[in-house]
């Protein structure tokens, strides 16, 4: 974690707001006057200190990787979920891949990672050989790397089970419009995976035990989408009246679910080549 002296062992207060700093200076902004990054990086920081003891250097690091996460993927996913729930003839369902394999090497203080999912998707624990191992067997001592997590790992039969189960629920959606049909039993999915509605905002959560859980803070939600862009708004037009039309707000969450959406139409539409 670049900017942190020791990210095993947690992250400082000042190492936290330099994170934050960085990542509010790097941005972008549709602004005509001078952009205060103090009063954006203040509203993140006050948001997700752990206010209670913020001296706990692994809360701390831990609140920063919320920060991140909540940002990039999870606020994002389910602003647009609350978005669709008006359309009941189409079901949504949501995700989130727990699965921490043993295979992948990670710190323990590292949650399973974005993309991770996809190793197991694509059914890569039954590959003898990623693209790098083919053409580089051992990778050489004087070469910096290797270039990706993937090198080397061994995968594992709980991992191949774990791909059981992926490529299961993908293959299933696809042919069915429901990952977990009557009829189709899956390892360790012993619990149906119920649309997103207005009435039931569970996500699946696929581990070794897939199942349904209620764990999403949807305030989360409303910083993201509600707060941050008020914050953005008045840190940005400070100075004069600005004629322009777009909202000068951070494009990372609605830029980040555009991605994540496309990754599952691939997803999607491979499981149906796959059939």
């Amino acid at each position: 974690m670049s900017g942190v002296e020791d990210p095993d062992a947690g992250m400082t207060r000042e190492e936290f707001s330099y994170k934050v700093m960085r990542g509010v200076k790097a941005r972008r902004y549709d602004s005509c006057s001078n952009v205060s990054y103090d009063a954006i990086a203040n509203g993140l920081e006050f948001y997700y200190l752990p206010w209670d003891d913020q001296y706990d250097i692994e809360r701390i690091r831990d609140n920063y990787i919320k920060l991140e996460s909540d940002e990039s993927f999870a606020a994002g996913v389910h602003y647009f979920a609350l978005h669709m729930l008006d359309d009941e003839e189409n079901p949504k369902y949501i995700y989130s891949f727990d699965f921490k394999s043993a295979s992948a090497n990670y710190a323990d203080y590292v949650e399973v990672p974005h993309i991770e999912d996809m190793y197991f998707t694509f059914g890569r624990p039954y590959q003898p050989y990623g693209p790098i191992e083919l053409i580089l067997p051992e990778w050489p001592i004087f070469l910096p790397g290797p270039p990706s997590l993937e090198f080397g790992r061994n995968f594992t039969d709980e991992d191949r089970e774990m791909s059981d189960v992926a490529m299961g629920l993908w293959a299933n959606f696809a042919k069915y419009s429901d990952p977990t049909p009557d009829g189709h039993s899956l390892p360790g999915v012993n619990e149906k995976w119920v649309p997103y509605s207005a009435d039931d905002k569970r996500i699946f959560h696929i581990d070794k035990e897939s199942k349904m859980k209620d764990e999403f803070v949807f305030h989360d939600v409303s910083f993201w989408y509600e707060y941050d862009p008020k914050v953005v708004e008045s840190a940005t037009n400070q100075c004069c009246d600005c004629s322009n039309d777009a909202d000068p707000v951070s494009a990372a969450p609605s830029l980040a679910l555009s991605l994540y959406s496309t990754i599952l139409s691939v997803v999607f539409y491979v499981a149906v080549i796959l059939q």
